[in-house]
């Protein structure tokens, strides 16, 4: 209901496009946005890390690609 506001709010204000990030292993949001009408991928950001502490131990694939 809070997207269906936030929908007409936009629609109302005239504003073209809306941009979520969602962390890919996230799946429900995923879900979530695409439940809500959010079809049209813009960007892949990639991050390197530096230190060995942020390094995620499951393999997610993207357009054919794996990442951490």
């Amino acid at each position: 209901i809070a997207m269906q506001k936030l929908d007409e709010l936009m629609i109302e204000r005239r504003v073209v496009s809306m941009f979520v990030d969602v962390i890919p292993r996230n799946t429900s949001a995923i879900k979530l946005y695409r439940e809500c009408g959010f079809d049209h991928l813009n960007i892949i950001q990639l991050r390197k890390n530096y230190d060995e502490r942020l390094n995620k131990k499951d393999d997610i694939e993207i357009l054919g690609f794996n990442f951490k």
